[in-house]
């Protein structure tokens, strides 16, 4: 009997047959088998022309005995997610997001261009060059996939410049620290101190030329780091621990600060040696 992975496999093969679809990648590890409410399959299908919906549904129908559920066009031309369409096969949600492959390019470049590095509400365009440059191609008929992915393998020297440029320099916000510690106000110093380590991040990663993929598996990530001030993740988890009460508010920005004035001298030194 067929388990999840391979029901997801069949559906790939059946979307892979509508007319205008170029390729399929799948996000995350290819060997992983989602638990049910736990985790989930994410596709990104590339194409020359959307199908239509009418065509979606007679596609997925065809194998309709392999899913409980279908939700159609759970967004719409979004430009972050596409058109997806969410069935649930074994308990575990399978998502189709749509993409005409013409307008991911242009988003992939204007991302790299270093024009969209800003946070979108609560999606990072930097994630989807996360996403595009470590997706498994599973179905690639013009080599579209192929062909970004590897336009990704290196990070461009533009846009590390232009994340440290809109990152590094705004890490210290003193006038907003300073009032945090000041007023010991927790709900306004959790504001003060994400939007810090969110540069903070920014910066790190930019400087180990790796995209910023969210705020997901953080500590993997630094740990991979070569570069990165000492014992990285430990002193940042302890200032964030301490943020959160408001006797401990003042030092854990002493530790903070110990961190950002480190990575601000590997920036430093960094630039210089690249000049």
């Amino acid at each position: 009997m067929a388990g999840v992975a391979e029901k997801k496999d069949i559906f790939v093969k059946e979307v892979a047959t509508m007319e205008g679809v170029e390729a399929i990648g799948q996000t995350g590890d290819p060997d992983e088998v989602p638990i049910p409410g736990f985790g989930d399959y994410d596709l990104f299908v590339l194409c020359s022309k959307i199908p239509s919906m009418e065509e979606r549904i007679s596609c997925y129908n065809r194998q309709e005995e392999l899913f409980t559920e279908l939700n159609m066009e759970v967004c719409k031309a979004d430009i972050h997610w596409g058109t997806g369409d969410i069935l649930l096969i074994d308990g575990v949600e399978t998502m189709f997001m749509y993409f005409l492959a013409e307008e991911m390019r242009d988003y992939i470049n204007s991302v790299v261009d270093g024009s969209r590095i800003s946070p979108e509400g609560e999606f990072y365009p930097l994630g989807r060059l996360s996403t595009m440059r470590n997706i498994n191609v599973l179905v690639d008929k013009t080599g579209v996939l192929e062909a970004m992915k590897e336009e990704l393998t290196e990070y461009p020297e533009r846009l590390r410049k232009a994340v440290l440029d809109a990152s590094y320099p705004y890490i210290w916000d003193e006038e907003n620290v300073g009032r945090a510690v000041l007023r010991k106000d927790i709900v306004y110093n959790h504001h003060v101190f994400q939007n810090s380590l969110d540069l903070f991040l920014q910066t790190l990663y930019a400087l180990n030329k790796v995209y910023f993929p969210s705020w997901k598996r953080t500590e993997q990530y630094i740990n991979s780091f070569s570069l990165k001030p000492r014992d990285c993740y430990s002193r940042m988890q302890k200032a964030i621990a301490l943020s959160v009460c408001a006797q401990t508010i003042e030092e854990s920005y002493a530790i903070w600060r110990e961190l950002v004035e480190e990575l601000k001298e590997i920036v430093e030194e960094k630039e210089i040696n690249n000049q």
